[in-house]
């Protein structure tokens, strides 16, 4: 039985869209690159460096949007061949 891919990206860009707070001020509140968040939310991994750091990141920016984001970090981690719960 193949498992429903979930989106990562197209949640956390709507989520800051629908709370109007642009890209900018996300990376300033965060403390997170602003070419990363945009790579989170255009789900382009490879650029930014390790799962560790994909990890942290998605836990940050969907706190931050007020988003659970155990979803985010589990979806990413079967993605990337890995059973992680964290």
């Amino acid at each position: 039985m193949k498992r429903e891919i979930i989106e990562i990206g197209s949640p956390l860009k709507n989520k800051r869209a629908s709370l109007n707070i642009s890209l900018e001020k996300a990376s300033s509140d965060v403390k997170i690159m602003q070419k990363y968040l945009q790579a989170l939310e255009s789900e382009q991994f490879d650029q930014i460096p390790g799962d560790v750091v994909i990890k942290g990141f998605l836990k940050i920016y969907s706190d931050y949007l007020g988003m659970d984001s155990k979803p985010f970090v589990l979806e990413y981690s079967r993605r990337a061949g890995k059973n992680s719960n964290s």
